[in-house]
């Protein structure tokens, strides 16, 4: 009933695929549950054959109104999945923290939307959304493109994603403390939290608009 932080981070590594913090959306929970069911359902008849991939690279572009982050992450995790990146459980893992970043890209970078629109869903009104679906009709946010690029060989993969937004101040934001972000509103620290978490190594760009994950093969 109350935000504790280690019993969350615990939770993660545990093998939680996902945290709520209240007051929270119900869409929020369908959102996840639909995630999580998809993949688990998902057949992995190809794992045989994709683990002898010697090197591999997966390049996607995006119109910033078409991007589905829940079918993009999907994509890409079974991707890496079916190259021996991780178990069917750390899959889900990076599929979060995927969404994270992807999530954190077009709708903050592209669409340049301010996660404190989403406080007006606790007095009933999804401002965050109401603006979403005006900017993805308007100028210049319309035709900024998601741009995606998945460089993988017998070591590593490195996801590189890049919006076309103003971007932010790097520096000051890698001083926050994700584990206090993410018990709170701040949709960046809480990102941040996850993609650290999940994954091997997370940097910028100078500019704030390209982020690289880097995953080490098991």
């Amino acid at each position: 009933g109350y935000g504790d932080m280690e019993i969350t981070v615990n939770a993660l590594r545990a093998g939680a695929t996902d945290y709520f913090s209240k007051p929270f959306d119900f869409r929020e929970i369908a959102r996840s549950l639909k995630r999580i069911l998809n993949q688990q359902f998902k057949k992995v008849g190809y794992f045989e054959t994709g683990k002898f991939i010697n090197k591999a690279t997966l390049e996607l572009h995006f119109p910033a109104p078409l991007v589905d982050v829940s079918a993009v992450s999907s994509h890409i995790s079974d991707y890496l999945y079916m190259l021996g990146f991780f178990s069917i459980n750390e899959k889900l893992n990076f599929g979060l923290a995927l969404t994270e970043a992807i999530t954190n890209s077009n709708e903050h970078g592209n669409l340049e939307l301010s996660s404190k629109l989403k406080h007006s869903e606790f007095e009933g009104a999804d401002l965050f959304n109401q603006e979403r679906e005006k900017r993805i009709h308007l100028e210049p946010y319309k035709d900024r493109i998601l741009r995606i690029r998945v460089d993988v060989n017998r070591q590593k993969s490195v996801i590189r994603i890049q919006d076309e937004g103003k971007g932010f101040d790097v520096k000051s934001f890698l001083k926050i403390d994700p584990l206090q972000a993410m018990m709170n509103e701040n949709n960046y620290g809480r990102g941040l939290m996850i993609m650290r978490l999940y994954t091997d190594e997370v940097r910028y760009n100078s500019k704030g608009n390209i982020i690289y994950l880097t995953k080490n093969r098991l």
